[in-house]
């Protein structure tokens, strides 16, 4: 897994007869949206909220580095990981498809710069 998509090669014997590549399940896409430097790490609320199935997911790193964006449901139990990797400084907006969850409260939480932040959203089908 890397980037959001996963990977894998398929062939007899060590040779290699073809690979694929298949998005996460549960993430789309992750784009830089703003280079010019934020104040702070923030996690915006999701839009639309509620939402059906698919929601956006914007949020602010000051520092450059490791950065976790993780969804969970109601308990506590980790559902996807939407980011996670070194990100340079800016804004960023990742697209989450729970078309396949059912409906009820979930929660997004970013971590980056030994910052935390969570938010709740609202899948209502």
């Amino acid at each position: 897994v890397h980037g959001g998509y996963i990977y894998a090669a398929m062939g007899e014997s060590g040779n290699l007869g073809g690979a694929w590549r298949r998005p996460v399940p549960g993430t789309t896409s992750i784009e830089q949206i703003g280079t010019n430097l934020p104040d702070g790490v923030d996690l915006s609320q999701n839009y639309p909220n509620p939402f059906n199935p698919t929601t956006n997911l914007e949020f602010h790193i000051l520092n450059g580095g490791q950065t976790v964006l993780r969804v969970y449901n109601l308990l506590g139990s980790e559902l996807v990981t939407l980011v996670n990797g070194n990100l340079h400084p800016g804004k960023y907006r990742v697209s989450w498809d729970a078309s396949d969850m059912p409906s009820g409260v979930y929660f997004s939480r970013l971590e980056s710069s030994g910052v935390s932040i969570t938010k709740r959203m609202l899948l209502i089908k």
